[in-house]
């Protein structure tokens, strides 16, 4: 009987913990939590915040040009958002994303990214940083779909730098009930440098000896993330 108390103490406890996705031990051990704040209640305009990182109002639409094959590219699409991203003093990046590619979209897509489409959802965009020196264009592949057997959601690359990005959909404790991702995790180099968690607030880790530039960038494709998901219904 006594045994029998203690398991069912022990389930109450870990019943009472905030569910957190997976994350891997590398980065969990080596990074900084950062706790996100703004998202719920998230309306058109307002900003994201974590840590020493923040955003500026958000956007509907690029009121900002570039000389730069993305931007030129999907600068007619209808499903467009726009937000600075800012780091430590000085840093900042212009992140510009677009998603819901109409049928007669997709070519556009598939020939800038020189891949392969096999879903119709998807979600791209570009991390613009150090005055327009620094280009990172970003793909998910299917971000309103179902994780069944792969984790390869999309990448970030800037010439032949890459960073793999793989959902998440298992929770720290236990697995995840649902098959939607609960984040993403971010991978440079065969290493996660980062991750974020999707699901409520939302959580951000950012891994500490990461360079600053690439927090920036791992920053920026955290944001949008999360203001993808949190602004979705609010677009159409």
């Amino acid at each position: 009987m006594k045994q029998l108390i203690i398991a069912l103490f022990l389930i109450a406890v870990a019943g009472c913990k905030t569910p957190q996705m997976y994350v891997a031990p590398e980065l969990k051990n080596d990074s900084q939590l950062l706790p996100v704040k703004g998202r719920l209640g998230f309306h058109i305009k307002r900003s994201l915040s974590f840590g020493e990182y923040s955003t500026s109002k958000v956007k509907q639409g690029w009121v900002k040009g570039y000389d730069i094959p993305f931007f030129v590219r999907f600068q007619g699409m209808k499903e467009k958002l726009s937000f600075q991203q800012f780091g430590k003093p000085g840093q900042v990046a212009e992140v510009y994303s677009v998603g819901k590619f109409r049928s007669t979209e997709l070519p556009v897509l598939k020939d800038h990214f020189n891949i392969i489409l096999k879903e119709k959802n998807h979600f791209a965009g570009t991390v613009i940083m150090n005055e327009g020196q620094d280009v990172w264009e970003f793909l998910l592949y299917n971000p309103d779909g179902e994780a069944f057997r792969s984790r390869k959601a999309g990448f970030a690359q800037k010439n032949n730098e890459v960073i793999e990005i793989k959902g998440v959909n298992n929770l720290e404790y236990g697995n995840n009930l649902s098959s939607k991702f609960l984040g993403y995790e971010f991978i440079y180099n065969r290493q996660t440098v980062g991750a974020v968690e999707i699901i409520d607030n939302g959580k951000i880790w950012l891994k500490t000896d990461l360079h600053d530039d690439l927090k920036l960038v791992v920053a920026s494709l955290s944001s949008s993330l999360l203001l993808r998901t949190s602004l979705e219904e609010k677009i159409e």
